[in-house]
């Protein structure tokens, strides 16, 4: 055989071979980086679920965290402060209140120990009081405030209404949101929610025109504001806003 044509052919599988094993290492090349990629991908899968479940977690101990303080409030509420006050109610009717109150308050944005502090200077927590001055339940609504509170709030006016926890405590609640939103003072949406805002503008005109029972009335929501808000600290769940 011609020496030129052996020289040729082994050049050519060698070239072959070279081929051969450049095509094996680019093969092994793109197979180990598919296992990379898919590897890079476990792994960020991985630690992506892994921060969701974290913050899984961390809402969930927010949420049992909330409701244990929720509970923990109704609790105090109902033995500490409405049954101390009321030892009439049965604790079904006390936790009843404690609940319609924060209720209320987590809707109209009011801090709860001021409600719990009105209902219970308005009427020891009794939802059939009735004053020697014809206002009536538990938060001491006169007719004609209840009409317009109702006739602005969408809500059919009737004399029962003032004796229902719900509706009682609701036409209270939007009254003093409304207070509160117009004078943003304690003092001053006590003595509108007492004696009427006409007596809150000769009252910033002049602070000694103010009726005694009005001054004794804030005195004393004031001081079972301070009593309650003792009992209370540590439990109010953190969605409401104070006032």
């Amino acid at each position: 055989m011609n020496p030129i044509i052996v020289e040729k052919t082994k050049k050519a599988l060698l070239c072959v071979k070279q081929n051969r094993l450049a095509l094996v290492i680019l093969l092994l090349t793109a197979v180990l980086l598919v296992q990379f990629v898919q590897l890079h991908m476990i792994k960020t899968s991985v630690e992506k679920d892994s921060v969701l479940k974290g913050r899984q977690i961390q809402r969930l101990d927010a949420g049992i965290d909330f409701q244990n303080k929720r509970s923990q409030f109704l609790m105090v509420a109902r033995d500490s402060i409405i049954m101390k006050h009321n030892k009439g109610l049965t604790d079904g009717e006390a936790y009843s209140i404690a609940e319609y109150t924060l209720y209320i308050c987590e809707k109209y944005k009011l801090d709860p120990v001021l409600l719990f502090a009105v209902g219970r200077q308005e009427s020891k927590f009794d939802v059939n009081a009735v004053s020697s001055e014809g206002a009536k339940g538990m938060y001491q609504l006169f007719p004609l405030t209840a009409r317009m509170l109702c006739d602005g709030m969408g809500m059919v006016y009737s004399e029962p209404i003032l004796f229902d926890l719900k509706s009682n405590s609701e036409l209270a609640g939007k009254y003093l949101s409304y207070l509160k939103a117009e004078y943003n003072d304690m003092d001053l949406v006590l003595i509108g929610y007492n004696a009427g805002p006409r007596w809150v503008e000769n009252y910033r005109h002049d602070k000694n025109k103010l009726p005694d029972e009005t001054k004794d009335y804030i005195l004393q929501v004031r001081n079972y504001y301070l009593e309650f808000s003792k009992l209370l600290t540590g439990y109010l769940p953190g969605s409401i806003t104070q006032g």
